[in-house]
């Protein structure tokens, strides 16, 4: 009796190692399985923190590349903010010169005006070499009168134009301009004195010929 109690017993736990044995081999395919499982996971999280590393340089290049053209950008910035304050001066300098050629062209209309003036003069330069003794006297006295007036609208027309020169040329302050400006005042003055002197000259030594000859 007691012998079979045994027997079933170790029946029993021979079918419980059975058991054990298949729940081993089980757990160690699942095993296998999750070892697996690491490794396929290892190799993919490899290759995404690869990528990772990827994308970053990338970004990394992509904000040097940035900061190259902002650099660019503001140096374009720079060349055009001086394009832009040239060409104000180039505007500037242009309306100046349009402002300095205008004076100039009234200037030579009034210089054409006075050698109008002058022509009558020289008529009656004429008219006095073929005219009598009688009638130079009064012939000169015309000449004299219309050379004193030339003269007087001459310097007026020289001193209104170096006004205007002076007056476009003083926003820009330079010296070798301004002494330049100043010799031309001068020598404009110069020439106004030498056209009256001349045209005293002209009528002094004429006028007093006649009536030295009257006497």
């Amino acid at each position: 009796m007691a012998h079979w109690a045994l027997k079933s017993e170790i029946e029993t736990l021979e079918g419980e190692r059975d058991k054990a044995k298949h729940g081993a081999i089980t757990a160690k395919r699942e095993l296998d399985g999750l070892e697996q499982l690491r490794v396929e996971s290892s190799v993919k999280l490899g290759a995404v923190n690869a990528k990772v590393d990827e994308k970053r340089a990338q970004a990394a290049e992509i904000d040097r590349r940035i900061a190259e053209k902002m650099a660019e950008l503001d140096r374009l910035n720079g060349e055009i903010g001086e394009k832009i304050e040239l060409r104000n001066e180039v505007g500037d300098d242009l309306q100046r010169e349009s402002a300095r050629l205008e004076s100039l062209r009234q200037g030579t209309r009034a210089a054409e005006r006075d050698v109008e003036e002058l022509r009558p003069i020289a008529a009656e330069v004429r008219r006095y070499e073929g005219a009598g003794r009688a009638e130079r006297g009064t012939i000169l006295d015309s000449i004299a009168a219309r050379c004193a007036g030339a003269a007087r609208a001459a310097r007026a027309a020289i001193e209104e134009l170096g006004d205007r020169i002076w007056a476009l040329m003083r926003p820009r302050k330079a010296k070798t301009e301004q002494r330049s400006l100043d010799d031309v005042m001068r020598e404009a003055t110069e020439a106004a004195r030498a056209s009256e002197a001349l045209s005293r000259g002209h009528v002094a030594p004429t006028n007093s010929r006649p009536r030295g000859q009257a006497r």
